[in-house]
């Protein structure tokens, strides 16, 4: 009887520190002594009871047994908190080797903000390059990383500052439009790329309107020739309608030796000159090739001294068949076409 009642002492004693003596010892340690000499002031004989009989267990005997399982206890909590602390340590050293490189020093993220998105130069005359500064700032809490700086045609930007940008300090983006070729009223874009992670991209704008003084001006009346189909071998043909819609007197060149040119079945002679208002009707032929079938592309620049569009491309495209190959056309689509041999 004396071992089953100890045994249900020790026991109920060791699932009571088996679950909260670890944490009274790493939150109060100091509270230990005084459990211990709490435990020696026990009476000589402590009272139990074991289902409806009293049992009496000497003090001396309770008391060794509850001292062993709170030295034990206290022991084991001490071990197992090395343990932990040991892996704790063991981590941290794994992942300062394996993780990838890091700064705890720098936090958050980059915010650029811009003084001004749009610079509008006015009015300036044709051939005309200005320029323009946009200053920007970084306001976030980590460096602005500068990755691309884009253009539309016909300006160039470049960014003077660096391309990392320290919080709080201050870039410059250099932009030049060049107003050769332009006129009247221009817009062009400019993108503007960073680590900025809620404003990737910024769309900067300038304006300008390019005043041009008397010129000439070329126009055409298309600028695509189709001819159809045309024989291997064979001349092939096509008219060009040029308009003079400027102020001053249009001179028109080309460098095409094998295209000939006919006004008013004349050949032309270059550089051709068009007075103002004026307009004239081109015949531009086009040589016979032997070996070439299929598809054809060519082209055609035309240069003059218009300011705004100096150089001209028209395209001609032609589809070249053998004798024998129209022959077969012929055959196929003679009833189609409701075509009638003598």
């Amino acid at each position: 009887m004396t071992n089953i009642i100890d045994y249900i002492i020790y026991y109920s004693g060791y699932r009571l520190s088996r679950f909260f003596l670890p944490a009274i010892v790493l939150a109060c340690p100091g509270f230990f002594p005084q459990l211990i000499l709490d435990i020696n002031c026990l009476p000589p004989v402590y009272q139990l009871t074991w289902g409806r009989c009293p049992v009496q267990v000497s003090a001396s005997k309770l008391k060794n047994l509850l001292k062993y399982d709170i030295i034990f206890k206290i022991t084991e909590a001490k071990m197992r908190f090395k343990r932990s602390a040991v892996m704790v340590i063991c981590s941290l050293m794994f992942l300062l080797l394996f993780s990838p490189p890091f700064n705890l020093s720098q936090t958050g993220a980059p915010r650029v903000v811009f003084k001004e998105l749009e610079r509008d130069f006015g009015r300036i005359k044709q051939g005309e390059t200005v320029s323009y500064e946009f200053i920007f700032k970084n306001e976030g809490t980590a460096p602005l990383k500068v990755s691309r700086v884009a253009t539309s045609c016909g300006c160039a930007a470049a960014l003077v500052s660096q391309k990392e940008i320290a919080p709080g300090k201050e870039g410059r983006l250099k932009v030049s439009f060049d107003s050769r070729g332009y006129s009247g009223q221009v817009v062009k874009y400019i993108y503007f790329d960073s680590n900025d992670p809620k404003q990737p991209q910024v769309e900067l704008t300038i304006k300008a309107e390019v005043e041009t003084g008397p010129a000439a001006k070329l126009e055409l009346d298309r600028y695509n020739l189709d001819l159809g189909i045309t024989l291997e071998g064979e001349e092939a043909s096509a008219k060009l309608l040029v308009r003079n819609t400027g102020q001053l007197e249009l001179r028109i060149e080309t460098e095409n030796p094998e295209f000939s040119f006919l006004a008013k079945n004349k050949p032309v002679t270059f550089p051709y000159r068009l007075p103002a208002g004026q307009a004239a009707e081109f015949e531009i032929k086009l040589p016979g090739r032997t070996g070439r079938t299929g598809l054809l592309r060519d082209y055609i620049l035309l240069k003059s001294n218009d300011p705004v569009r100096p150089t001209v491309s028209i395209f001609i495209s032609r589809y070249v068949v053998t004798r024998e190959e129209l022959k077969q056309l012929f055959e196929k689509y003679q009833q189609v076409l409701d075509i009638k041999t003598p």
